[in-house]
């Protein structure tokens, strides 16, 4: 037998062996995934993670629309709330106002930045907290110009304690978006228009 042949022999026999290696290493490696996907499973189970994963940690809402009888504006509220377990960080609220419109934050968390002067009908800012700890609110009042506001929304009047339907399009003002370190948010506007009537107390 020459020297080739026996190469080429003795190679095909090392070839042979290392498939047969793999082959029997498959059900090993085929149960190795099995066991690192069921350890997984088991982790993202356990109620300490679930709390991280899981629960929403901030959450929007629409309070309403409100007028003083003898003035002019309208004033739109809204709350955010720490409702998890967790602090909230690097919070980001997104919010669509109208033109001229003022917005105060009780308490003052929340500071712009971002601010929108394109100039037009809308303006649209963003707003950065640097936490929000459990269980702490946060107030947003809108106060636009009544006329405008019906203008804006395509809207002929609204009347008090009278449900309206919501503009089809409605320019605002609203929560566009919300962030934060933990991701899930819920975001709640009301379905329809119910202004209230704003009473000083003397």
């Amino acid at each position: 037998m020459t020297k080739k042949k026996k190469k080429k022999n003795r190679d095909k026999v090392i070839q042979e062996s290392i498939g047969i290696e793999k082959k029997s290493n498959l059900p090993l490696y085929l149960s190795l995934v099995a066991i690192a996907i069921s350890f997984g499973q088991l982790i993202f189970t356990i109620p300490i993670v679930l709390k991280y994963f899981d629960q929403v940690e901030i959450q929007a809402y629409e309070l309403g629309i409100a007028k003083p009888a003898d003035k002019d504006y309208v004033q739109s509220s809204y709350i955010i709330r720490n409702t998890g377990n967790n602090t909230a960080k690097n919070v980001e609220l997104h919010l669509r106002i109208l033109k001229g419109d003022n917005v105060l934050f009780i308490p003052e968390v929340f500071r712009i930045s971002k601010d929108d002067n394109k100039g037009g009908i809308t303006k649209n800012l963003i707003y950065k907290c640097d936490e929000l700890v459990p269980g702490e609110s946060v107030r947003i009042h809108v106060f636009s110009d009544f006329k405008n506001y019906l203008t804006t929304n395509s809207l002929d009047t609204l009347y008090y304690n009278k449900s309206s339907k919501r503009p089809e399009f409605n320019f605002g003002p609203y929560i566009s978006d919300l962030k934060h370190s933990l991701g899930k948010v819920i975001v709640r506007e009301k379905d329809s228009l119910n202004l209230s009537e704003i009473r000083y107390v003397n």
